[in-house]
C-alpha cells in the first residue's frame, strides 16, 4: 500500500530531524522549505494530500478545507492555537484536528518572564542609548521593581502556572484570574484568585495574559478595559493578538496609562511595514518566538508528529483532539482509506 503523502509546513523543515525518526518510513513528505504558503496557494497542495503538519502561519479557512476534499482527512497542529483553522469546515468534512497541549510551555513561560523584565527594566531603550551615545539620557529610564510587585495572571492554566511559579521566586505576588479555576487550585500554584477581572487589574503592576481566543475574549482588553489597570502598570501578551484591541493598546501606552507593554503575538503577523506599532518606544515586540527554543521545539514537533501518524493510522491521539464529535466520520474516512 503507497505510504500517505503528508504536507510538512516549511517553517519546521530547520527542525526536520526532530520529525523524521517519526514520518519518514510512515509518510510521503510533501514541503518547501521556509515557504509560507497564502490559503490560495494551500488549498491546491493539500488536495493532494491525506494530512498536513501545520504552524500558526498557515491559515486554513473554509475555503482551504473544501478545496482539499475529498482526500484531506487529518491535520496536526504545531502548538495550541487552532484560531487559524475553520474547525467547523474541518469537522463538517470529517477533518480531525489534533493540536500539541503543554508542549510549548515552559518555552512560553520563559519568553513571558523575559519580556516582563526588559519592560520593567527598560532593557531595549537602555541598549539603544548605549549604541547612540546617549549614554547620560539613561536618568530618564527608572526601572519598575520586580521584588515586592504584582503580577496579575489573566488566564492559569498551563503557561499561566508556570510564569506564576517564577514571578513568585522572583519576590512577586501572583493573583489569578481564571472563570474555570478553583481557589484551591490556584493557592497549589502559589497564586490568589481573583473572581473580578476588573478588580485584579486595579492592583497589578504587571498584567499578563494567557487566555485563548473565543468569541468571548476576543477585544476584551479595549479602551474600557485599560481604563480599569492600575495607571503606570505593564502588560505582557504572549498569548494571542486577538485579545487585544491594538489601537486601545496604543494610546493607552501613548498616555501613560500604560507605561509599557511587551507583545509575542501581533495582528496581523507577520506585522506590515506601515504598522503603527513601530512607532510606540515604550512598547516591545517579538515576532510569535516565545515557544522557540530547541528543547521545546523538539517536544512540540514531536508531539505533533506522533499525533500527525496516529491519525493517519487510524488512531485519536491520545492528547489533543481539538474536534472529538468527528470521530465516526473520521473513523470511517481511515477505514476507506487504510483499506
Amino acid at each position: 500500500m503507497a505510504k500517505p503523502r503528508v504536507y510538512f509546513a516549511g517553517t519546521m523543515w530547520p527542525f526536520w530531524e526532530f520529525a523524521r525518526p517519526i514520518l519518514e518510513d510512515k509518510a510521503e513528505i510533501v514541503v518547501e522549505p521556509e515557504r509560507v504558503y497564502t490559503a490560495a496557494e494551500l488549498g491546491p497542495i493539500l488536495a493532494g494530500c491525506d494530512g498536513a503538519l501545520l504552524t500558526a502561519f498557515e491559515k486554513v479557512p473554509r475555503s482551504v478545507i473544501e478545496a482539499s476534499q475529498p482526500r484531506l482527512r487529518v491535520l496536526a497542529k504545531y502548538g495550541v492555537g487552532i484560531e487559524t483553522i475553520d474547525m467547523d469546515a474541518a469537522t463538517e468534512a470529517g477533518v480531525l484536528v489534533a493540536n500539541t497541549p503543554g508542549a510549548n510551555s515552559l518555552g512560553v513561560a520563559e519568553h513571558t518572564i523575559a519580556l516582563m523584565l526588559a519592560i520593567l527594566r527598560h532593557i531595549p531603550q537602555l541598549d539603544r542609548l548605549v549604541r547612540t551615545g546617549n549614554w547620560n539620557q539613561a536618568r530618564r529610564y527608572i526601572g519598575g521593581d520586580i521584588e515586592g510587585s504584582t503580577i496579575g495572571m489573566v488566564g492559569f492554566g498551563n503557561v499561566g502556572q508556570l510564569v506564576g511559579k517564577r514571578a513568585a521566586a522572583l519576590g512577586m505576588r501572583v493573583l489569578a484570574y481564571d472563570p474555570y479555576l478553583s481557589a484551591e487550585r490556584a493557592a497549589l500554584a502559589g497564586a490568589t484568585k481573583i473572581d473580578e477581572l476588573d478588580e485584579m487589574l486595579g492592583q497589578s503592576d504587571v498584567v499578563s495574559l494567557h487566555m485563548v481566543v473565543t468569541p468571548e475574549t476576543t477585544g476584551m482588553f479595549n479602551a474600557e478595559r485599560f481604563a480599569r489597570f492600575k495607571r503606570g502598570a505593564r502588560l505582557v501578551n504572549t498569548a494571542r493578538a486577538q485579545l487585544v484591541d491594538q489601537d486601545a493598546m496604543i494610546e493607552a501606552l501613548r498616555s501613560g496609562q500604560l507605561a509599557g507593554a511587551a507583545v509575542d503575538v501581533s495582528d496581523p503577523e507577520p506585522l506590515g511595514a506601515e504598522s503603527p506599532l513601530y512607532d510606540v518606544d515604550n512598547l516591545i515586540i517579538t515576532p510569535h518566538h516565545a515557544g522557540s527554543t530547541i528543547r521545546t521545539r523538539e517536544r512540540t514537533l514531536t508531539q505533533a508528529a506522533h499525533n500527525l501518524v496516529d491519525m493517519l493510522e487510524g488512531r485519536l491521539p491520545a492528547v489533543g483532539v481539538c474536534n472529538p464529535t468527528v470521530r465516526e466520520a473520521f473513523e470511517a474516512r481511515a477505514k476507506a482509506a487504510l483499506g
